[in-house]
């Protein structure tokens, strides 16, 4: 019962953590595309739509299409796999 409650916990943050990141990509997708940049706080906050081809700070986005889907779809969705497994399989966490 221990490791099906784990299970549902971390299935539950993904979940989560998942659906926020896709909610927020299409909230700045809806107001922001094709709009100027947006000033708040006497311009010490700006919002500005941009689209990144790469990870994270563009890493990988010279690579061909191809290679990024090697890193950005497989390896790393081996590498969470394994730490999920990890999770559930480690008693301490």
């Amino acid at each position: 019962m221990r490791i099906l409650k784990k299970i549902i916990l971390v299935c539950l943050g993904i979940f989560v953590l998942v659906g926020c990141d896709l909610k927020t990509k299409d909230i700045a997708e809806s107001k922001l595309s094709g709009e100027v940049v947006q000033s708040y706080l006497g311009g010490s906050v700006n919002f500005v739509y941009a689209e990144n081809e790469g990870g994270m700070l563009s890493f990988g986005s010279s690579l061909s299409k191809k290679t990024r889907f090697v890193i950005f779809t497989v390896l790393v969705g081996l590498s969470l796999t394994g730490l999920f497994v990890y999770m559930i399989i480690k008693k301490s966490i």
